[in-house]
């Protein structure tokens, strides 16, 4: 039995969101030591960027830096946190740069694994996903991709509703996406779009073999419009050049401010079948709004691919991950069941030591947060109790 001991509420709102292709780093394409990750994340009411740089702690040995270029000029320069951590006699480094940023298509976001060096280690263009339209009563709703999509990149759509009691099919409503170039057409799989109900659409893609992009945007059924604050650039050649530059300012929108309580020891267990991670999400009585985001689960330490080809090439492998929406107030489980190259990896480890995330974002500040725990896994069933 799970139990839920009351603890200082953490504040945190409604999130774009992320994406299942987490689940893809774990089989793309043979990648470095270092892994990186770009996450652009954008609601109606707020924006953020967000970058995570993992390795061995000889590899990361410090805080990374990341800074964003736009059209030449410097528009964001930060200096991230950094830790460490012990799994099985090797010690690990990691540093991440969450911030109220919002990166635009054509931004140029370059990630330097020291404060001190002169040269990027990494420099990568940010490209938009938008909802540009989702009225209230339809099963469909439309925008555009973060670029073309190709051999590496997979899109993801849906709406989920808050209100809605469990057993409602409505609760969480995935979306078949079509279309073709950078437009998409999402179709929801249970039924229409209620008042209420918040969509989501992510794109992810591989800058390159250990660097992946996450583009995502959510909106309130019924709220969709172009993305507010992008700039169109429309270019004439005929005889002279001109140039017309045109902005949209964001929508006035009120805050989301859901209140989700950080996981303590009895949040995150094992259940009786080995293969699923029970995660109890607590959303505070003090909540004006539902909690709603992802939980998703990752292996602490990296590990070989199953080729000979990737043998001498580890990375971190993600496991399995799930969106929710909980009402104020409310406690509801989530089960995560393992992949099958998760469920594997456990059977040829036997035990596992996995770290299962929590992730939201905070309205007034723009900022993604997250709540983490950290369980062994063992291939074997536990006992009920």
């Amino acid at each position: 039995m799970l139990r839920f001991p009351r603890r200082p509420v953490q504040r945190v709102s409604l999130m774009t969101c992320l994406t299942l292709a987490l689940a893809l780093a774990a089989s793309a394409t043979a990648s470095a030591a270092v892994n990186y990750e770009i996450d652009s994340f954008e609601s109606a009411s707020s924006a953020g960027l967000s970058v995570f740089v993992s390795g061995t702690s000889a590899e990361v040995s410090g805080p990374a830096r990341v800074v964003v270029k736009r059209g030449g000029a410097t528009v964001f320069d930060q200096t991230g946190d950094y830790s460490t951590y012990n799994d099985q006699g090797t010690t690990y480094g990691q540093s991440s740069v969450d911030a109220n940023f919002d990166a635009l298509t054509g931004d140029n976001v370059q990630v330097f694994n020291s404060p001190n060096d002169a040269t990027p280690a990494k420099s990568v263009s940010i490209v938009d996903a938008t909802i540009d339209s989702c009225p209230v009563g339809s099963q469909t709703f439309s925008g555009t991709r973060a670029g073309a999509p190709d051999a590496n990149s997979q899109d993801g759509a849906g709406a989920v509703r808050p209100s809605a009691q469990s057993g409602d099919p409505n609760r969480n409503n995935p979306a078949v996406v079509t279309g073709s170039g950078n437009d998409y057409a999402a179709t929801l799989t249970k039924g229409p779009l209620a008042e209420g109900d918040v969509v989501y659409f992510f794109s992810f893609r591989r800058a390159d073999a250990d660097t992946g992009v996450y583009e995502s945007v959510s909106r309130q059924a019924g709220q969709c419009q172009p993305r507010p604050g992008t700039t169109t650039n429309t270019n004439t050649n005929t005889t002279t050049n001109t140039n017309t530059n045109t902005t949209t300012s964001p929508a006035t929108v009120a805050p989301l401010d859901g209140l989700l309580e950080p996981f303590g020891k009895g949040n995150v267990k094992q259940g009786t079948n080995p293969f699923v991670i029970l995660v109890a999400i607590h959303c505070s009585d003090l909540s004006k709004v539902p909690c709603v985001g992802d939980v998703f689960a990752r292996t602490v330490r990296k590990f070989a691919g199953a080729s000979a080809a990737k043998a001498s090439k580890k990375k971190i492998v993600n496991l399995a991950r799930r969106s929710f929406a909980v009402a104020p107030g409310k406690t509801t489980i989530i089960k995560l069941k393992l992949s099958k190259p998760g469920q594997k990896l456990l059977r040829k480890q036997h035990k596992l030591t996995v770290r299962v995330s929590a992730v939201t974002r905070d309205a007034k500040t723009g900022k993604p947060v997250t709540t983490s725990r950290t369980i062994t896994l063992s291939a074997k069933k536990t006992k009920k109790k």
